[in-house]
């Protein structure tokens, strides 16, 4: 019955659960800010405001990205028209065949009927007025999430009563520590991320280096996939600009390379075993989590199972399934 309620109610849990998130990010930006005698007042909607329109640029930049994509969309036919030749003729070569282009060719033509845009525009238009009144709500809750955060302690021991009173902040700090820190080191390391993408697509000369960057931005908050993704977008583009088969291994191989290194070292050198997931638990989260939300829920699925874990922790019987998700200690 939850996983229904959670799945037919996703329009509205979603940006809930993005709020929640985003406000305990500033949750801290907001306590120090109050120590050092700023009025609420100012506090709030210079956050807020800020968020917002970074937020509202990271959106924009992709919009215009995709825009100038959409406008070059006869150059990447034809180079894909081009490209596609030369694969037919070394396939008919190699291996004694005789495909002919022309059926591909009608069929390359036939997925780009008037129809077929007509229908993809029809169903772009739905997905901007979605996102438009997701975000709606998304600012909504964000608005009242921060300001009731603020007051979070005398909240919960208004909750917990007499008896429980410490043991309810004491488990909220630390998943609010636990949430701030992996979001924090996360969004860090998918900025570099972004830009090393962007840099090679540029030292490369490949079109739409933009937008690349800001996808591998974005696709690096899902574990494992991202960092392939990230990889494979510009790889197929590279294949479709580029006519010398050096320059479009040599890029692949470098963007590759960058993402191993990052993925592999340079992340867990800078996030250490903060989280304490084991790899079976990130891939179920994964797979969990984007069955029921999609890809927003693959983007979701850490730090939601990292607050499942610590929420178990503090229920002694269920404390055995807490120990399953984590990684044990070293001695």
């Amino acid at each position: 019955l939850i996983f229904y309620i959670l799945e037919i109610l996703s329009t509205i849990l979603l940006p809930l659960v993005l709020a929640f998130l985003f406000a305990v990010i500033f949750q801290p930006l907001i306590q120090m800010l109050k120590r050092i005698k700023i009025p609420s007042w100012l506090i709030f909607p210079v956050v807020t405001g800020v968020t917002l329109l970074v937020l509202f640029g990271v959106f924009d930049l992709l919009f215009q990205s995709a825009s100038e994509m959409y406008d070059q969309r006869e150059f990447m036919m034809q180079k894909l028209t081009t490209k596609t030749q030369q694969a037919i003729r070394s396939v008919n070569s190699n291996f004694n065949l005789a495909i002919s282009y022309r059926v591909i060719e009608k069929s390359i033509t036939d997925m780009f009927t008037t129809k077929m845009i007509t229908q993809s525009a029809g169903m772009v238009a739905s997905e901007v007025g979605a996102f438009t009144a997701s975000f709606c709500m998304f600012a909504l809750y964000y608005v009242v999430l921060l300001m009731g955060l603020s007051n979070y302690k005398e909240f919960l021991n208004f909750v917990g009563g007499e008896n429980r009173q410490d043991s309810f902040v004491t488990a909220y700090e630390k998943i609010q520590k636990s949430i701030y820190s992996y979001l924090l080191i996360k969004t860090a390391v998918n900025i570099a991320q972004g830009l090393i993408v962007w840099g090679v697509c540029s030292l490369f000369g490949l079109k739409f280096a933009q937008l690349f960057g800001i996808l591998a931005f974005v696709i690096h908050y899902i574990p494992n996939i991202g960092s392939i993704l990230s990889t494979v977008i510009p790889g197929l583009m590279a294949v479709v600009q580029f006519d010398d088969s050096g320059t479009i291994w040599g890029f692949i191989a470098i963007l590759a390379a960058a993402q191993f290194i990052m993925g592999n070292y340079v992340e867990p050198l800078i996030a250490g075993h903060q989280l304490k997931l084991n790899t079976v638990t990130v891939i179920f989260g994964l797979v969990f989590w984007g069955w029921l939300w999609g890809i927003a829920g693959m983007m979701l699925s850490v730090p939601l199972m990292v607050i499942l874990k610590l929420v178990l922790e503090q229920i002694p019987d269920m404390g055995y399934f807490a120990r399953l998700m984590s990684v044990p200690a070293k001695k």
